[in-house]
């Protein structure tokens, strides 16, 4: 089985790729329902509403346009390449507004920003 360097991905805001990357989390889930009934031994549930997620973390870069697109508020496109671009590797996209862009930092330290974005629509998993 081979695994994959965290240092291989990368994520593109709206096509910017997005420099001095730290860490990043696609949070993919499903909504459920339980169906349950009168006789049943355990619980059953029914897979409803999809949702997603991303957030991660950056060294704060001014001149990064990548860094730019991430404007609280606003609807991008994601794309994020946990195992970069080499042929058939995954890809996760797709459109999401940006929630939050948090700068913080310490006297002996960089400024960091982490940052979240909340899907719209379809997560969709392709190859490179």
């Amino acid at each position: 089985m081979a695994t994959v360097l965290g240092k291989a991905g990368f994520l593109r805001i709206s096509a910017l790729t997005v420099a001095e990357l730290r860490r990043y989390a696609l949070n993919h889930t499903s909504d459920t329902t339980e169906d349950t009934v009168i006789g049943d031994s355990y619980k059953s549930r029914k897979a409803t509403l999809l949702d997603w997620r991303v957030s991660g973390d950056v060294y704060f870069d001014r001149a990064d346009l990548g860094q730019g697109a991430i404007t609280v508020g606003s609807t991008v496109i994601i794309e994020l390449y946990p195992e970069g671009t080499a042929a058939a590797s995954r890809l996760y996209s797709g459109q999401c507004i940006i929630t939050s862009f948090d700068p913080a930092a310490s006297h002996d330290g960089m400024v960091e920003v982490p940052f979240t974005a909340e899907g719209t629509g379809t997560l969709t998993t392709s190859a490179v």
